[in-house]
């Protein structure tokens, strides 16, 4: 008897199934690309808003100021 016939199926499915983790592995690292994109995007948001915050918090305390310097010359 020839038992090359059930081995084929078998590598087969084994070949199938590493291409499915060859995929799979692809797109795990194309994730992880985005996520590190869009984790420095996070970061550099995050500094543009504290940016913002401080220049904020500057121009509140300069009209506070001024609302001070009008409340005592009237």
């Amino acid at each position: 008897m020839e038992e090359k016939a059930p081995s084929q199926p078998r590598l087969k499915i084994a070949a199938d199934y590493k291409a499915a983790i060859e995929e799979c592995l692809v797109e795990m690292r194309r994730l992880h690309e985005q996520m590190d994109k869009d984790q420095a995007e996070i970061e550099r948001l995050k500094v543009e808003a504290r940016m913002i915050t401080a220049h904020t918090d500057t121009v509140l305390d300069k009209i506070e100021a001024q609302l001070d310097a009008l409340r005592t010359a009237a």
